[in-house]
């Protein structure tokens, strides 16, 4: 049975030039530029009303959006590295069994775990967002609940 080819879904080295180097600044850009507007947003929304009703309600669904991404954020993670698990240890044993496409399924595989490892960026970018933004709900809540 022949190793499934990656090569579509992976970028080669031959493929990487200073024009997919400076679409990958204005694509952290653009995830940091979408954070702020999205802090922005958030203080905005717990900012806007005057009653602790209104203000607590507006906390809690920003809370439960944060939790329903963050879930989904980390679900499609742990699949990806699963899969990525995996595929190293199907790549094992067909190398058990002598295939000859071994050398090369590991080095694709390797090209796609490196691929991954560059997305990593914009996931911890999200992630401090979300924490920053947590965390001004979290301080609006408390005011409201205890200090006011």
């Amino acid at each position: 049975m022949p190793i499934p080819d990656l090569s579509n879904f992976v970028e080669t080295k031959t493929e990487q030039s200073t024009r997919d180097k400076s679409w990958r600044i204005v694509r952290i850009s653009w995830t940091v530029i979408r954070g702020l507007l999205y802090i922005a947003l958030v203080l905005l929304a717990v900012t806007k009303f005057d009653s602790t009703f209104e203000t607590v309600i507006v906390c809690i669904a920003i809370l439960i959006f944060q939790a329903v991404e963050h879930s989904f954020t980390g679900l499609a993670r742990i699949s990806i590295e699963e899969g990525l698990i995996h595929r190293s240890y199907f790549i094992g044993l067909y190398d058990k069994h002598g295939d000859a496409e071994v050398p090369e399924a590991r080095e694709q595989l390797g090209d796609l775990g490196k691929y991954y490892k560059k997305q990593d960026v914009y996931y911890w970018i999200n992630s401090v967002v979300r924490y920053v933004a947590y965390l001004i709900v979290l301080v609006r809540l408390i005011w409201e609940l205890v200090l006011s």
